[in-house]
């Protein structure tokens, strides 16, 4: 069966409330998070989700059955942050110099932050919990922050 959001994909995961549907390829079709509309069909109103919709719509509460991309980057200012998420997907997915080690997200519960030096993070559907704030529900759900150049087979898309 396609996906509804995506003649290539098949739908691997349906959230409540929706609409948002996690569409999934062969994971040797895998694909970096600029490419993540492609798993998604434009044409009939679907994109990747952003973090917002996503926590919005069951991300918030319901773990993904597999990392699936969102629309959300977080752009190292350079110097000694991330800034907080887009609503889009990175804008490269090429390797880049690294920039100083600095906090992108923090585990639920944790006050250890998941740091990087990546210039771009992107922000993937998962199964563990993370936010941006240790000690505020900022964001919080179940999504994790992974470089823009990982590649994966899914994107979470809603329309």
């Amino acid at each position: 069966m396609a996906c509804p959001a995506s003649a290539q994909a098949s739908p691997a995961q349906v959230y409540t409330p929706g609409p948002m549907v996690l569409c999934a390829v062969p994971a040797a079709q895998k694909r970096p998070v600029c490419d993540a509309g492609s798993l998604c069909n434009s044409n009939a109103g679907w994109t990747p989700c952003t973090l917002d919709q996503f926590l919005a719509r069951g991300g918030q509460t319901e773990q993904a059955v597999i990392g699936a991309w969102l629309a959300a980057c977080f752009v190292h200012n350079g110097v000694d942050a991330y800034d907080p998420p887009t609503s889009t997907v990175c804008p490269s997915c090429a390797p880049a110099t690294a920039f100083p080690l600095a906090t992108v997200a923090y585990a639920c519960g944790k006050s250890n932050p998941v740091k990087n030096d990546f210039p771009y993070m992107a922000a993937l559907a998962g199964k563990v919990c993370h936010g941006l704030d240790p000690a505020i529900p900022v964001r919080a759900g179940n999504w994790e922050p992974v470089t823009s150049m990982a590649t994966l087979s899914a994107a979470v898309c809603c329309r």
